[in-house]
């Protein structure tokens, strides 16, 4: 017999565990595993203290509201993995207040000195260096926040980068059934001799890998994509312009794709799983030159309860079933130094040989020039 694969074992630990909550509560080891905490905590075989310490969990009450810049598979993955399984050991629920991809009013509400979410998703490391910039954040607590866990440079003292993700090219496999024939690079949306047809792209500048790929289609290499020549990208954008769709988030984009209305474009990875699987949309992809970036992890600057909030993001990177429910849901790693990966998800994840040919995008860059780029590309975008 093989032996089990990690998602596996991670399913049969979390069934007996639920099975001796239902049945006889599991009784209690002298550390203190079996009892409950204040606010609500559940100790359990499913959150042992020595995981999930009572000092930090046992003690909590409230709701958490999250800033929520993804929407659609990453909220659902939130609520059915970490909302759920926190809310079980420590009975503060969460909520999320999506906004589509923006950071654009939590950096007004703050201004305003009106800020309202206990927790945020930045969509990219810009906008939360510019966060950090302004002052917006408040530090995380290393002491509860087990930062060490992850991959060196992708967390700091006022966040941690989380849901690895990747502007991808995706096509209609309707429009190009045959796999001889079917795009292969982020290049081929720029050839249109070999792949006729619109083609859908993301109507901002920085999410959606557009002036990146016009570049590397009139090519520039990888390594020196950054800073990005306007000029040059938008010359190349110029060859395609009466081809494009312009999409304003994820969800829109593999509509567009599903539908027929567009034949190729670009989607982000966890957008083209979610609509293949779930859905069993006409779509597939590749990953050559695919431009990465993660989200990140932070906490507002004047959160009312700022104990939960650290607890839950600690929480992110010790419960390793929690991790393993929302990659089943979308594809969208944390960089730890030892991930946990269900089986299955090779060929949708922004890992391995999926990221031979990746690039990663230049978020310091986009943080320094975002003005400016917002300005060229909206005037390029209305002419």
């Amino acid at each position: 017999m093989s032996r089990p694969t990690a998602l596996v074992r991670l399913a049969l630990a979390a069934t007996a565990a639920t099975c001796c909550l239902l049945v006889v509560g599991c009784g209690g080891d002298d550390d203190g595993s079996g009892s409950e905490e204040g606010g609500g905590a559940a100790q359990s075989d499913r959150f042992p203290a020595s995981v999930f310490p009572p000092d930090v969990y046992g003690d909590l009450s409230g709701t958490l509201t999250w800033y929520d810049a993804s929407g659609g598979a990453v909220t659902r993955g939130r609520e059915n993995s970490i909302f759920k399984n926190f809310e079980e050991l420590t009975g503060v629920s969460s909520r999320s207040e999506v906004t589509a991809g923006s950071s654009a009013k939590f950096f007004a509400a703050m201004e305003a000195g009106q800020g309202q979410w206990d927790l945020i998703e930045f969509p990219s490391v810009g906008d939360w260096l510019s966060a950090k910039d302004k002052g917006y954040l408040e530090p995380l607590d290393t002491n509860v926040i087990p930062v060490d866990k992850l991959e060196d440079g992708t967390y700091d003292e006022f966040g941690y980068r989380t849901n690895r993700y990747a502007t991808i090219v995706a096509w209609n496999t309707e429009k190009f059934p045959s796999s001889g024939d079917q795009p292969t690079s982020m290049t081929d949306l720029f050839d249109t001799e070999r792949f006729p047809g619109k083609r859908c792209m993301l109507n901002y500048f920085q999410y959606g890998a557009t002036l990146e790929a016009a570049l590397l289609a009139d090519g520039v290499a990888p390594e020196e994509l950054y800073p990005l020549d306007l000029d040059r990208a938008f010359a190349k954008l110029d060859t395609i312009k009466d081809d494009i769709v312009w999409y304003p988030d994820g969800a829109q984009a593999v509509k567009l794709l599903s539908d027929g209305e567009c034949d190729l474009g670009t989607v982000w990875n966890g957008r083209a799983y979610d609509a293949v699987t779930k859905d069993d949309a006409p779509i597939d992809i590749a990953w050559d030159l695919a431009m990465t970036q993660e989200a990140v992890y932070a906490i507002p600057k004047g959160v009312k309860n700022v104990d939960a909030a650290q607890a839950q993001l600690a929480m992110w990177l010790n419960d390793e079933p929690t991790q393993a429910e929302f990659l089943e849901t979308v594809p969208y790693p944390i960089p730890l130094k030892e991930p946990t990966i269900p089986d299955g998800l090779e060929k949708w994840l922004p890992a391995g040989e999926n990221l031979a040919t990746a690039v990663p995008i230049d978020d310091a860059y986009f943080a320094e020039n975002a003005e400016e780029l917002n300005s060229r590309f909206t005037e390029w975008v209305g002419q």
